[in-house]
């Protein structure tokens, strides 16, 4: 993904860290999430919340990423 690629170029701890945390997660979910932060600049705080809300229910429901991942984590 475009950002770990930033990251990777920072030699700083902080990059370094993050770039450990992003590559344990869903690449899915990355990659929802990067849209929505994208499409959320032209839009209005309740608009951004409506998405959000959304992408949370949907997340959470029994097959998706986000619950297998979770379910196998404990």
């Amino acid at each position: 993904m475009f950002f770990i690629l930033r990251l990777k170029k920072d030699n700083s701890d902080w990059a370094q860290k993050n770039i450990e945390i992003l590559l344990k997660m869903s690449p899915s979910s990355l990659k929802i999430a990067k849209k929505a932060i994208d499409e959320g600049k032209e839009k209005s705080l309740a608009d951004c919340l409506k998405i959000e809300y959304r992408l949370a229910c949907t997340a959470l429901t029994r097959d998706g990423d986000f619950y297998e991942g979770n379910k196998m984590k404990f």
